[in-house]
């Protein structure tokens, strides 16, 4: 129904950035998609897009929480070695206003239980890189010791924040191209789903190499 309605409202295409891809689909949904198009009044490739969309979103959003139970965060400490580098998620596709307060101040943030607390485990004087959905690593700095404990959305200390140090803004540098470069010191494909990864210093060594002041 989620899908439906939103078809409903929404009659025209977003005016937001696309990229052309091919998908070979059954040719019985593809008379299915002619018909449903029809139906709401839009073009197939709009269809198509909400479509792949949500089910993106929907597989986002159980990979996260997949990534949140106790048992995932108790098995997520990593080696402890200096430096150490990690991936932080802006939270984009979630909260615009919060992911643009991190990376135009340069700020590592998680919010909501148990998401906030993995901003502990960003350890004194490590690289955080900042990474928003759909563009890639977007910022970077180093982490101080203390964590601030804020209101978010009504709720005492319902996010933990560290303000990082010598902070800078980068050109983005996307999933594709990450995992691209750290490929090239033996590593495998890097997931950019969970709200914070810790990954090797060799591929976070590598990544800063390739990060360009925007």
């Amino acid at each position: 129904m989620g899908l439906v309605s939103e078809l409903i409202s929404l009659r025209k295409q977003q005016d937001e950035k696309t990229e052309a891809i091919t998908v070979r689909i059954p040719e019985t949904y593809v008379a299915h998609l002619d018909e449903l198009a029809s139906s709401f009044d839009i073009t197939r490739q709009f269809l198509l897009t909400k479509m792949i969309k949500m089910g993106v979103d929907t597989a986002l959003e159980e990979y996260e929480k997949s990534q949140n139970t106790p048992e995932a965060m108790a098995n997520d400490e990593g080696p402890v070695s200096e430096p150490r580098f990690f991936i932080l998620n802006t939270n984009k596709r979630y909260d615009e206003e919060s992911h643009h307060d991190m990376v135009t101040n340069g700020v590592a943030a998680a919010f909501n239980h148990p998401w906030k607390e993995k901003i502990e485990k960003i350890t004194e004087g490590s690289v955080v890189f900042l990474y928003a959905n759909g563009v890639g690593i977007v910022g970077a700095g180093v982490a101080p010791r203390d964590v601030q404990k804020v209101e978010y959305q009504g709720v005492p200390e319902n996010a933990y924040r560290k303000k990082l140090n010598d902070y800078r803004r980068v050109k983005p540098l996307s999933a594709r191209e990450i995992n691209r470069e750290i490929k090239k010191v033996g590593g495998g494909n890097l997931i950019f789903l969970s709200t914070l990864t810790e990954v090797p210093a060799v591929y976070g060594r590598k990544i800063q190499e390739n990060l360009l002041d925007a």
